[in-house]
Formats: C-alpha cells, sequence, structure tokens
C-alpha cells in the first residue's frame, strides 16, 4: 500500500508531508518500550530505598524504604536482567521501581 504525499503552506511557507512508518502501538508492530511481565517469588528478605533503581540523578531524592519478606510472589515490569549482579523491575502493585540481586529471586508462572 503506498501513501500519497501532501502538499500544503502555512502562512506562505510551502511544505511537503511524506508519511512516515505506522504509529508505534498499532496492531501488527511490536513495542520494543514496552516492558515484559513476570511473576517472581523474593526467596530472602530484601529491602532497599525507593528509587535507588532510577538510573539517574534524580534518585538523590529518597524518601523511604521498600522491603520484601522471603515468599512474597509479585507481577513485575521486567527492565533490565543483563546485569549479573542487580536486576531492576518495577512492582505492578505499588508502581515501584526496585533492584534486586539475581539470587534472591525465582521466576514462577
Amino acid at each position: 500500500m503506498t501513501r500519497a504525499r501532501r502538499r500544503g503552506s502555512l502562512e506562505g511557507v510551502n511544505f511537503t508531508l511524506v508519511p512516515g512508518p505506522p504509529a508505534k502501538g498499532m496492531p501488527g508492530r511490536p513495542n520494543p518500550k514496552k516492558p515484559m511481565h513476570w511473576n517472581i517469588r523474593i526467596t530472602v528478605p530484601h529491602s532497599g530505598e525507593l528509587g535507588e533503581a532510577i538510573e539517574h540523578e534524580d534518585h538523590l531524592l529518597v524518601a523511604s524504604e521498600y522491603h520484601y519478606e522471603a515468599g512474597t510472589r509479585l507481577e513485575v515490569a521486567v527492565h533490565k536482567t543483563d546485569d549479573p549482579h542487580w536486576h531492576i523491575f518495577t512492582d505492578l502493585d505499588s508502581g515501584h521501581r526496585f533492584k534486586i540481586p539475581a539470587d534472591k529471586y525465582e521466576r514462577v508462572s
């Protein structure tokens, strides 16, 4: 399917609109920015500071801590699991982004 070019002007400026690829999120196109969802189970108690998993300067504004007991099951959005020490997730219930060592959780179905 070929899309037509459109010509127009805006206050004396001539331009040509060239159609681009279909918008992100359209059916049939994978969205690489949409994270995967996993279910995980915390295997040993884990705690940390909210904001520590954010990879920019704003993480210095830490307000409080979080804590997960062993056995806690979470549905998470997966952000980063390629680091051998820390994996980064967002808890879909609380919306908190956190980092956790790979040996403190297991992926469950």
